[in-house]
């Protein structure tokens, strides 16, 4: 088996034998694809399977002989517990316990897996009694290794059953017994590894129930070294009385997925891929691909990458989980089963496969029905289940369950508790789409603000969950369609819808944001330490809630009255002090609280900073249609539904941009534009509102979804003439009623953002003029594509972007060069009069090393003229970042990557950030969601403005444009960032072209959306 798991060799390198053990953990590939071949290479064992079940239906020998009898029901213990028969191992294991007789080592060992298994089976009460007897008979025999044991075992119990006092108690205990162990150095290393282990993971486990997440690490880190050590150690011929090697190995995995959980919780999901994959390594070495172990590693990773919204990988994971316990012989092991289907549910409605998410809720229904445990949870419902019932079509069981849900959770929590505001916030979902609309409307009217209250709640100390993310924005689309459905269509429905809009539109990029800036370094050691409290303060509140959770949908009978009042206690009072605290971040820091906390918009503090001459038009697309208003700054709004949902504009978007994205080397490659797609667009989304804004044509778009992959500036705003004949190629491109005609456009991440930028102080004037950053080295030896000699007046000159869609393991140096990006920060630097000795750093000194090494608070404008990379692009990569040369070619720190978290703590004073080289296509949307959280980022970092490239742009044209669009801002200091593009936009369609330095005579126009329309204003 150890043989098999050598072969993982791209996710850490190995150096195994039968005591050692060591794992150089790297950077987490972008795909599954290594895991699952990994796991193909393991074939289930029926033989094997058999064998475990027939020792654990064994008869006991008839004989007298007490350690005989005693080692056959240890053994048989083992085995039922490795196919989930808890209470035959628990009672097997105090049989054994019972016959090895007082004064016996194995009696101790014996004892404490007693409390494991009934621990495992769900009977906290007998599990102590283990625990206490085992401390008792280890301490009248000054064995304070087994009594640190037994305590840390019964502290962990103590955790599960949320009963922190008597947690804190037998930690208390645990840290007595190490301390007296310690002073009196009692056996071989390794036995001081172990015991080291076991206090610092019992410190963690009880710092990990509190929420208390940034101690717990530290504790779980200095856990895993002590493990780490202790396989490293291991004896050759150990003494009877130690534990095995695979035991310490297997301590070693359950170190690390604590660790994968503790940092998912911070946010910090590269990391925390990282630690799952290996615990999922160190698992498969110790106890191979079918076990209930293997199959919790599993799940664990597929929550993580839920996180990262890797959906589809998600579901691989889960799928894996659930065949793994399916075929580990674990016929009693029904709440691993249970647990690996719900896990599987959870990942398919996460992926929008919600016929496959049905079946395996019914499954999982089916399958527990034997458990009077998992039977009772039913009624507390799933609201994964609840909506995949409602995307079925399911309506009428989509009613019962929720019905069923709220009934459960009003019986167990207050009204104004979150978890009665998520049911009713479905219960209204479930209504609407049934049609009653004023049940559903009053449903929603209740659970919304409670519910964004709790988005905004999370937003400062980690962003929230995805999951949870997903589950707000379905609410708040259904209650934007029921606002869009009523008649008359008032201001105050249209204003309302508007602002829910602002709060469903942030999603994932608030969530990463969010997270970023709670550890991103801030400028004031005063803010840092309140974000700290305010960030711990919130990790507390949701652990200590999903524990009062657990305990509520234990049976009446099983409930611990105490502790869960302590808990509602305890929950209330750190409610008190988050809100002092997030009061007094926004009293004496309100930047950093607009950013990490931000209140949706209003229409009427939209209107308070547009002029005159500007038209705001937001676009919100959803899952089932597009909503669009056009708010100007005096009057009445329009308000206007589409019937375009996410997935047919996704596919508009991406045949649209077939025309912009070009993979081939001539001119002759370059694909017709659908003009009259474009026009179709126009027609859907801004042809109904355009009484509105062709009054005020400074465009301020929020866009949304796969819409924001694409510069409105491209929409038709009337059919084209057909059947003319081009003199010169795209020539006809010319005669185009594009939008750009007839309207500049900015674009912003949100409404909010607008409102931000116009309210706070503009820079000075007197300031540096330029800095630029182009044509970074990526590794040393350039990944250089070849180009065509022939036809060199034809050839275009596309800035290569990364092909990494077919690639399941990708680093920096996989990027390809960025040669022509050097002339175009030189010209934009001699043209704003920058000083090129000093403003303009090229291949090596475009560096993470330079950068951070520059005060960047002088320059007005600063050009990246560089890959920009959306989480997933690279390996670990969760998080926008900008491609810089890497540290291997530059020296200096860092990982050559300046990623959004790294922007936050950037101090900048510019107009203008230029991005020249991103892609927004990639990664299935998730380019849209990088500009607008990068956006955000350089705005809280100093910024008024982005310039972005949305698709690969053609180098000649690409300098023409920015080269003239700065000129333009540049004469005319009062002239908006959007109208200097615009007029850049329309001189290049009405210019030469391309004019053959030979002849003189144009070869092609620039009048093709591609040459003219790859760049975005985003921000003020």
């Amino acid at each position: 088996m150890r043989a098999r798991a050598l072969g993982w060799m791209c996710l850490f390198a190995f150096a195994v034998s039968e005591s050692t053990i060591v794992l150089a953990q790297v950077a987490a590939p972008r795909t599954v694809t290594d895991i699952v071949k990994t796991l193909e290479t393991y074939r289930p064992d029926p033989a094997a399977v058999e064998r475990i079940r027939a020792l654990a239906s064994e008869e006991p020998p008839k004989t007298e002989d007490r350690q005989a009898l005693a080692s056959f029901y240890f053994e048989r213990s083992r085995a039922a517990f490795n196919i989930g028969l808890h209470a035959q191992a628990a009672a097997d294991m105090r049989q054994a316990a019972d016959l090895y007789g007082r004064g016996h080592t194995m009696r101790l060992r014996a004892l404490m897996d007693v409390a494991i298994f009934n621990w495992r089976g769900g009977d906290f009460a007998a599990a102590i009694v283990a625990t206490e007897q085992s401390k008792s008979e280890a301490a009248s025999r000054n064995m304070y290794g087994f009594v640190l044991s037994a305590a840390s075992i019964e502290v962990g119990i103590y955790a599960a059953a949320g009963d922190l006092e008597n947690a804190r108690r037998a930690l208390s205990q645990s840290e007595t017994a190490w301390a007296t162990f310690s002073s009196r150095n009692q056996g071989p290393e390794l036995s001081v590894h172990i015991n080291r282990y076991t206090i610092e993971g019992t410190r963690s486990i009880v710092l990990m129930t509190e929420g208390k997440w940034t101690d717990a690490e530290a504790a779980e880190r200095r856990a895993l070294d002590a493990a780490r050590m202790a396989v490293r150690s291991y004896p050759n011929h150990p003494a009877p009385n130690l534990l095995t090697r695979d035991v310490a190995v297997a301590l070693l995995g359950t170190s690390l997925e604590r660790l994968s959980v503790i940092l998912a919780a911070q946010g910090r999901l590269s990391e925390a891929e990282a630690a799952a994959r290996e615990a999922l390594q160190v698992t498969l070495e110790n106890f191979g691909r079918y076990h209930a172990e293997t199959s919790a590693r599993l799940q664990q990773l597929a929550l993580i990458l839920i996180e990262q919204g890797r959906t589809l990988d998600a579901v691989v994971m889960a799928e894996q989980s659930l065949h793994s316990i399916e075929q580990s012989g674990a016929t009693g092991g029904l709440r691993r089963l249970a647990a690996a289907r719900r896990s599987l549910a959870a990942a398919l409605v996460a992926a929008g496969k919600h016929e496959a998410a049905v079946r395996m809720f019914e499954q999982y229904r089916e399958g527990v029905k034997t458990d009077r445990y998992l039977s009772g949870q039913l009624p507390a419902g799933d609201l994964d289940w609840v909506i995949a019932l409602v995307r079925t079509g399911r309506l009428d069981e989509a009613q019962r369950l929720i019905e069923a849900m709220r009934e459960w959770n009003r019986k167990r929590f207050e009204e104004r508790d979150d978890r009665v505001a998520w049911v009713r916030g479905y219960y209204g979902v479930v209504l609407a789409a049934k049609g009653e609309r004023a049940q559903a409307f009053a449903e929603f009217q209740a659970a919304v603000p409670q519910l964004i209250e709790i988005k905004r709640r999370a937003a400062v100390a980690d962003g929230g969950s995805v999951r949870q993310t997903q589950r707000l924005v379905i609410v708040l689309e259904a209650y934007i369609e029921l606002l869009a459905a009523a008649e008359p269509a008032t201001q105050e429905a249209i204003s309302e819808a508007f602002r829910v809009a602002e709060a469903a539109r942030g999603g994932i990029v608030q969530r990463t944001l969010s997270a970023s800036t709670a550890r991103a370094s801030a400028r004031d050691p005063q803010l840092v330490e309140l974000a700290r409290r305010e960030q711990e303060t919130g990790w507390r509140i949701e652990s200590l809630g999903g524990i009062l959770s657990r305990l509520v949908a234990d049976p009446p009978e099983r409930q611990l009255p105490k502790v869960i009042a302590d808990i509602r206690r305890d929950i209330e009072s750190l409610n008190r002090q988050q809100s002092e605290l997030r009061q007094e971040i926004a009293r004496r820091f309100p930047d950093f609280a607009d950013l990490v906390n931000p209140k949706p918009a209003t229409v009427g503090e939209v209107q308070a900073v547009l002029r005159p001459s500007e038209t705001m038009v937001a676009i919100y697309v959803g899952d089932q249609a597009s909503y669009v208003w056009a708010i100007p700054k005096q009057g009445p709004l329009r308000f206007v539904r589409a019937g375009i949902g996410a997935v047919e504009m996704a596919r508009r978007v991406a045949h649209l941009r077939t025309a912009l994205d070009v993979s081939g080397a001539q001119i002759s490659d370059i694909s017709a534009f659908d003009v009259n797609a474009a026009a179709q667009l126009y027609d859907a989304l801004l042809r109904p509102v355009q009484d509105v804004w062709k009054a005020a044509p400074g465009l301020v778009v929020v866009s949304h979804g796969p819409l924001a992959q694409l510069s409105l500036a491209v929409l038709v705003t009337a059919q084209a003439p057909t059947g003319s004949v081009e003199a010169v190629p795209f020539e006809r491109y010319r005669s185009v009623a594009w939008l750009a005609r007839e309207a500049s456009v900015a674009q912003m991440p949100s409404a909010g953002s607008l409102v931000s930028l116009r309210r706070a102080t503009p820079p000075a004037a007197t300031r540096r003029s330029f800095v630029g950053f182009g044509d970074p080295v990526f590794a040393k030896t350039a990944n250089v594509e070849p180009r065509p000699v022939a036809d060199v007046a034809l050839r275009l000159a596309v800035r290569s972007a990364p092909k990494l869609d077919k690639v399941d393991s990708a680093g920096l140096a996989l990027l390809p060069p960025l040669p022509d990006t050097s002339q175009e920060v030189l010209e934009l630097a001699r043209m704003l009069g920058a000083d090129l000795t000093r403003d303009v750093y090229l291949r090596e000194a475009a560096s993470e090393k330079t950068l951070f090494g520059l005060d960047l608070t002088e320059p007005r404008i600063i050009a990246f003229a560089t890959h920009g990379l959306v989480p997933g692009d690279l390996n670990g990569l969760t998080q926008p970042a900008l491609a810089l040369s890497s540290p291997e070619v530059a020296g200096g720190d860092g990982d050559g990557l300046l990623t959004m978290e790294e922007v936050l703590g950037l101090k900048l004073n510019a107009d203008w950030v230029v991005l020249s080289a991103c892609n927004t296509a990639a990664g299935a949307g998730a380019g849209a969601e990088a500009v607008s959280g990068l956006g955000r980022a350089f705005f809280y970092a100093g910024a008024r403005a982005l310039l972005v490239s949305n698709w690969p742009v053609e180098t000649r044209s690409a300098r023409s444009l920015m080269v003239d669009t700065f000129s333009r801002y540049a004469k005319e200091g009062s002239k908006r960032k959007s109208a200097a593009l615009r007029e850049a936009m329309l001189a290049m369609i009405d210019g030469e072209g391309y004019v053959d330095p030979a002849t003189g005579k144009p070869l092609y126009r620039y009048a093709h959306p591609l040459f003219w329309a790859p760049f975005v204003v985003v921000g003020d």
